[in-house]
């Protein structure tokens, strides 16, 4: 994917010991897709670079941008650093 933002992945070290794990998806968005594709393409786009930068100014690192549909799957090493890009991401989303 071309616009998450990777940052460090080349130096990214994956964590040791105990490790958590942040899983998003677009609650809808099958919906939205059918209803207007050019919308959700745009719409995407923003939330793909969106979620790739916060994950990295967390200390995370996207493991993969497209699981399931529109799901981002990424490793922090501390619980702490996931739940804070969560709310980040939240924040920025819905404001």
């Amino acid at each position: 994917m071309d616009n998450v933002d990777r940052g460090h992945v080349d130096t990214w070290e994956p964590p040791t010991g105990t490790a958590t794990f942040l899983l998003t998806d677009i609650e809808g968005s099958t919906r939205n897709w059918e209803a207007s594709p050019e919308s959700m393409r745009a719409a995407l786009a923003k939330h793909d670079h969106l979620m790739g930068a916060v994950i990295h100014a967390h200390g995370g690192e996207v493991l993969t941008e497209r699981g399931e549909g529109d799901s981002f799957f990424a490793a922090f090493g501390q619980a702490s650093d996931a739940v804070a890009a969560a709310w980040t991401s939240r924040e920025q989303r819905c404001g």
